[in-house]
C-alpha cells in the first residue's frame, strides 16, 4: 500500500503567509547568516596571512570595511538615522498616494500591499521585531559594508558599486514583496549607501533601516488598518485581497 505525500509549492507570492515568515526557522536563518559572514571574514584574514599575493588586496578591503565602524558622535548618528528613516517612510507614503491617484485606485491597495505577510499573533510580532532589528544591523554591514567595498575594488567606481549593491539588495526582496516594493527598496538602498558615505559610519544607516522595518511592519499597518473598518474601504480592499 502506497501513500501519496502532497508537497505544497508556493508559486504565487500571496500564498506566502505570516506563519511561514515569522517563525523559529527565520531566526535560525538569521543566525546562519551571521555564522557564514563571520566565517567568511576569518577566511579572508587567513588568506591574507597565508598567501602573500592576497595580503595587500585583502588588507585594503578589510581596512575599508572596518573604517565605517565610526565611533565618534554615536548619539548624533542614531538621531540622524532615525530622522532619515522617518523621512523615508513619509516619502513612501506620499509615493503610494501619488501612484494610487495616477492609477485611479484606492490608496490602501498600495499602502497595505504586503498586508498578507504582516505578523498577526503576539509570537509572530515578537519574532518580527527581533528579525526586523537584526536585519537592519546585518544587512547594512553586509550590503553597505562587505558587498559595496568589494564592488568598489572590482569596478573602481563609487557610482557603479552603489548601483549594483542596491540592485542585489532589491532583487533579494523581490520574491517576498513583489516588484513594486522592490523598486522602492532599490531607491532606499541607494539612499542608505549615500548616507553611509556621507557620515562615514554604519550607525546612521543601521538605525534608519531599523526604523523603516519597524514602520513597515508595525506603525503604518496599525494606523491604516483602522481605515479598513470603514465598510467602503474594506469592500474595495477585499476585491484585491480576498484572502485578507
Amino acid at each position: 500500500m502506497t501513500s501519496k505525500i502532497q508537497v505544497r509549492t508556493l508559486s504565487v507570492r500571496d500564498e506566502i503567509t505570516p506563519d511561514l515568515i515569522w517563525s523559529k526557522y527565520s531566526v535560525i536563518q538569521q543566525l546562519v547568516f551571521w555564522i557564514l559572514a563571520i566565517a567568511a571574514w576569518h577566511l579572508l584574514q587567513w588568506l591574507g596571512g597565508t598567501y602573500p599575493q592576497f595580503t595587500i588586496p585583502i588588507w585594503r578591503y578589510t581596512i575599508r570595511v572596518r573604517s565605517y565602524f565610526y565611533t565618534g558622535d554615536f548619539a548624533g548618528m542614531v538621531l540622524l538615522g532615525l530622522l532619515a528613516g522617518a523621512g523615508i517612510l513619509a516619502v513612501i507614503l506620499v509615493g503610494d498616494y501619488l501612484v494610487a491617484k495616477i492609477r485611479n485606485e484606492p490608496p490602501l491597495k498600495h499602502i497595505l500591499r504586503n498586508r498578507h505577510i504582516l505578523p498577526r499573533t503576539s509570537k509572530q510580532q515578537h519574532l518580527a521585531l527581533l528579525i526586523g532589528v537584526n536585519a537592519g544591523v546585518f544587512e547594512e554591514i553586509f550590503f553597505r559594508g562587505g558587498i559595496f567595498a568589494f564592488l568598489l575594488f572590482v569596478f573602481q567606481s563609487t557610482e557603479l558599486a552603489i548601483l549594483v549593491t542596491s540592485v542585489i539588495f532589491a532583487l533579494l526582496h523581490a520574491p517576498l514583496q513583489g516588484w513594486y516594493s522592490s523598486v522602492l527598496i532599490f531607491l532606499v538602498g541607494v539612499f542608505l549607501n549615500l548616507l553611509m558615505l556621507y557620515t562615514g559610519s554604519y550607525y546612521a544607516p543601521i538605525f534608519c533601516h531599523i526604523l523603516v522595518n519597524i514602520g513597515n511592519l508595525f506603525i503604518i499597518p496599525a494606523f491604516f488598518e483602522q481605515k479598513l473598518r470603514d465598510p467602503v474601504n474594506r469592500s474595495t480592499f477585499m476585491e484585491k485581497h480576498p484572502e485578507s
